[in-house]
């Protein structure tokens, strides 16, 4: 019968491999470039954690594009103000 402390050390070994290539590959992913196709006004509320209503009321700080009369958001641009710290 095997020394059950021989056993251990050697799952214990292969479980740290296995959490180093975890580690590896965690920090060599890429975070996924969002799209860059315009948003709805609602979806822009949403990505914002907003309602409608106080999205329209805090317009002029929020980027965003008008075109013949409609509002459009852009994901990396309202991402570029959460980061700024502006929410």
């Amino acid at each position: 019968m095997d020394n059950p402390f021989e056993t251990l050390s050697t799952q214990l070994s292969h479980l740290q491999g296995l959490v180093q290539t975890l580690s590896k590959n965690v920090q060599a992913q890429k975070p996924v470039p969002e799209s860059d196709d315009p948003i709805t006004v609602k979806q822009a509320a949403e990505y914002l954690h907003l309602s409608q209503s106080a999205l329209y009321q805090n317009i002029d700080r929020i980027p965003h594009r008008k075109r013949h009369g409609k509002l459009y958001f852009f994901k990396s641009q309202l991402r570029a103000y959460l980061d700024e710290g502006n929410a």
